[in-house]
């Protein structure tokens, strides 16, 4: 901090000092000097934020931060958290594609349903490598990141909580904030003047003006570097199109039904071909290697 100079563009890392009362945010109720709240995997302008200036510390001194046209790059943070809920559902879908084809090669079960289980299934995988490829700033289908966004967001709202991939789907569409806190650390690039200092106090030296960081005229003051500092809250988006048809049919009794058992039969039948196959492949191994080495052992004997 001590080698800023008013009229530079800079780039300087420090921690979070409040200047003043800070805010409320808007979804977590967190005392913060900043918040902002955007929706699914949108990284365009978030949908509402607020600021109040705050004074950005490091051992050297400390420099105050006008929260004005503010760019606050969250994105990697979201996306971390997307990438590991993607990832444990697109295990579960896998696991489930795996049950459903057994079954089916089995002809166990009701061979209708569980062929259109296997479709939705496919369905699913490529709508869940579809928000993987979005989280990594990918275009998997949509042919842009704007159309591949959409894509997302109309299959999601369509999806019902029973989907094995629900929690991924939320995450594409459910509203979430960042919080900038007082102590948290980051990094924030702008332009360098001296200004009054807040209440003539608080400057260099007592001095009653400060150094300042604030947006160029001709872009914004970007903050980054927030990382696991800035821990979300989420507002979900609402039930889904799939769970609101679900709701609004008429209750019916349920009744047994033997698919549930013959899936089950299938799944064992599998299990038990699987280990006999493998105990195969482990004995076909086994004589390769032993008529490998009794060749190259009669070789040399004839040398």
């Amino acid at each position: 901090m001590s080698e800023l100079r008013e009229g530079e563009r800079v780039r300087v890392r420090g921690r979070v000092r409040a200047a003043g009362p800070m805010l409320t945010s808007s979804l977590g109720k967190r005392q913060c000097v900043y918040w902002e709240i955007r929706a699914g995997l949108d990284d365009e302008r978030p949908r509402a934020q607020e600021g109040v200036d705050f004074w950005l510390e490091d051992a050297t001194g400390r420099v105050l931060v006008h929260v004005e046209r503010v760019a606050v790059d969250a994105r990697a943070e979201r996306s971390q958290r997307v990438l590991g809920q993607v990832e444990r559902d697109i295990h579960a879908v896998s696991e489930r594609a795996r049950v459903v084809k057994a079954a089916i090669r089995q002809n166990a079960g009701n061979s209708k349903a569980l062929h259109a289980e296997k479709r939705k299934l496919a369905e699913l995988a490529t709508l869940l490598c579809a928000v993987k490829a979005h989280a990594r700033g990918r275009v998997h289908i949509g042919g842009s990141l704007t159309g591949q966004r959409d894509w997302i967001a109309a299959r999601a709202q369509a999806s019902d909580s029973s989907d094995p991939a629900s929690a991924s789907l939320q995450l594409a569409i459910d509203e979430w904030e960042v919080a900038i806190e007082d102590g948290y650390e980051l990094e924030v690039e702008g332009e360098c003047a001296r200004e009054a200092a807040p209440g003539g106090v608080g400057g260099y030296r007592d001095a009653p003006t400060a150094l300042v960081l604030r947006a160029p005229s001709d872009g914004s003051l970007k903050i980054s570097g927030i990382g696991a500092n800035a821990s979300t809250a989420t507002r979900p988006a609402g039930p889904s199109a799939g769970d609101r048809a679900r709701a609004s049919r008429p209750t019916r009794e349920k009744r047994p039904s033997g698919d549930a058992e013959a899936t089950r039969r299938g799944q064992r039948r599998d299990a038990g071909a699987s280990a006999t196959k493998a105990t195969d492949r482990t004995i076909l191994l086994t004589t390769v290697i032993a008529c490998t080495l009794g060749a190259i052992l009669a070789w040399w004997l004839t040398r």
